[in-house]
């Protein structure tokens, strides 16, 4: 497809690094408030912290049929998704009206995020569409970087500011509300470029169900699927217990209660986001230049050191130091999550082949936190994370050998460097 010109590539870049500030606020809500607030003030059950996780994961699963609801928006796409924005600082709006009910909570959180989660597929085609094949690495990791600066700064403040009052996390509800507003109205002047109806995209025919057929058409695709969803499930199982692991006094984790929504908010949020946004740039380098199966092998295994390091790890400064890690691996793995699949495929297929890739990380998002929750019961979480580390590096030993078939057949364009 021809390059965006230059003024279009501007113009999205300069949106999307406003937009990472409030984007950056709203990582907050499952990375650390969520489950923070849940045990804390409503003392929550299992089942209330699962669903408090899942929206956002939902959301992914869901995406699958976003090309389809695109077709029935008859809308530029930068519309739509600004449009869901609105929808999550709705559903932030009614659990900040109804603060001292557990489930108005609990279902404003999860629904706000649903709809950052399905939305995923037309922000990466946005980046295909947008941003030129030979920057596209290091102009989103720009804005991840500016992301992350938000979280650290936000996680540190509202941390703080809950262990001064707890009642205040009801404030931090109407701030999530506002973030998604301001997000939608920044995505609303985003440029669009064949993204209409009669888009290379074929919405004008699309089915509910279309992307799927490429899990037939494009064996490559359909093993790095199965791949990412065994390293997808070890990764997203113990992120959903980093939070219990802290806050929880079974696991032997004390924190005075002046000083423990400051610490989790650090260990969980601060600490993770400072290293993420350290490590943002050179990984959209890399990225652009080495190829996709090296870049992905370097991650995974920073994500299995840093769930060993942190379960496992005696005291403080090793917590410190798997956070570090996943910070790392974060910084990365942002990227290549969002943009993989334009290594991959056409532009003309971008939507498609995220939507699916989408889908199965919403599908183990939403399994993870039940498989989380009811295994913990089960096994001691230092045999969890030895279980989930080993799952990250099964995938990657599932990966390796489409890296040499490709080199064999002269490197296809998901693995060449730029």
């Amino acid at each position: 497809m021809d390059q965006p010109s230059e003024e279009i590539t501007r113009a999205t870049f300069r949106n999307e690094l406003l937009r990472s500030l409030p984007a950056g606020v709203l990582e907050t809500v499952t990375a650390t408030f969520a489950i923070l607030i849940a045990e804390k003030v409503f003392n929550a059950s299992p089942e209330a912290k699962e669903l408090a996780l899942v929206g956002g994961r939902g959301g992914l699963a869901a995406s699958f049929a976003i090309v389809w609801v695109l077709a029935k928006f008859r809308r530029p796409l930068n519309q739509l998704v600004a449009w869901l924005n609105h929808a999550a600082g709705v559903c932030f709006g009614v659990a900040a009206i109804f603060p001292d009910h557990l489930w108005a909570f609990v279902a404003g959180c999860s629904l706000g995020m649903f709809w950052f989660g399905f939305q995923t597929p037309l922000l990466t085609t946005i980046y295909r569409e947008n941003y030129p094949e030979a920057k596209r690495g290091q102009l989103y990791s720009l804005s991840a970087l500016t992301r992350s600066a938000s979280t650290i700064l936000f996680a540190w403040v509202a941390g703080r500011w809950l262990d001064a009052d707890l009642s205040h996390y009801r404030w931090l509800l109407w701030i999530f509300s506002a973030c998604s507003f301001i997000s939608g109205w920044l995505l609303w002047k985003v440029p669009c470029r064949h993204m209409g109806l009669g888009s290379g995209l074929g919405m004008e025919k699309a089915g509910l169900f279309r992307a799927f057929r490429w899990l037939r058409l494009d064996p490559v695709f359909r093993l790095f699927l199965v791949a990412y969803m065994i390293l997808g499930l070890g990764n997203l199982v113990m992120d959903a217990l980093r939070t219990e692991f802290l806050v929880n006094p079974a696991y032997g984790v004390k924190f005075s209660p002046s000083e423990t929504a400051f610490q989790v908010a650090l260990l969980t949020s601060v600490v993770p986001m400072a290293f993420k946004l350290l490590s943002a740039w050179p990984w959209g380098i890399l990225f652009d230049r080495v190829s996709f199966i090296a870049v992905r092998t370097l991650l995974n295994v920073l994500f299995a050191l840093s769930i060993l390091v942190f379960f496992l790890g005696p005291g403080y400064g090793w917590w410190w130091a798997g956070a570090a890690l996943l910070g790392l691996a974060y910084g990365g793995g942002n990227v290549v999550w969002n943009l993989w699949v334009t290594k991959l495929t056409s532009g003309d297929r971008v939507a498609d082949y995220m939507s699916v890739h989408t889908f199965f990380t919403g599908l183990r998002g939403l399994l993870a936190p039940v498989i989380a929750f009811r295994c913990v019961g089960l096994l001691s979480i230092e045999h969890m994370a030895w279980v989930c580390s080993g799952l990250i590096l099964a995938a990657t030993a599932l990966m390796l050998p489409e890296w040499r078939h490709a080199r064999a057949r002269q490197k296809p364009p998901l693995l060449e460097e730029s």
